[in-house]
């Protein structure tokens, strides 16, 4: 539940991943946020189904939920406007590269 709450900035071309054992209508706020947020969602087919642009902080309670359009496994969370100018868009198939 924590994820990037409370970091100052995230580095270019950098996210976080979040991986769960099974697809369903995953949500995501921005409490605790200090910048915006792209919040991309991604199906067990590795397809991106949703991508939630430059979500921004909460500034207020209750804070706003983001969901995808349809089930998802994975979250990745990038830079607020970083999937527009990396041309990332919905029905993108995402590769998963572990080496780390």
């Amino acid at each position: 539940t924590r994820g990037l709450m409370y970091r100052e900035s995230l580095a270019e071309k950098t996210g976080m991943l979040f991986i769960f054992d099974s697809s369903s209508i995953l949500t995501f706020w921005m409490k605790h946020m200090k910048f915006p947020l792209d919040i991309i969602y991604v199906d067990e087919n590795m397809e991106i189904v949703t991508i939630m642009r430059n979500a921004p902080p909460c500034s207020e309670e209750p804070c706003p939920v983001y969901r995808p359009a349809s089930p998802a496994r994975y979250v990745l969370e990038i830079n607020g406007g970083e999937a527009e100018k990396l041309g990332i868009k919905e029905g993108d198939k995402v590769e998963i590269n572990y080496d780390v």
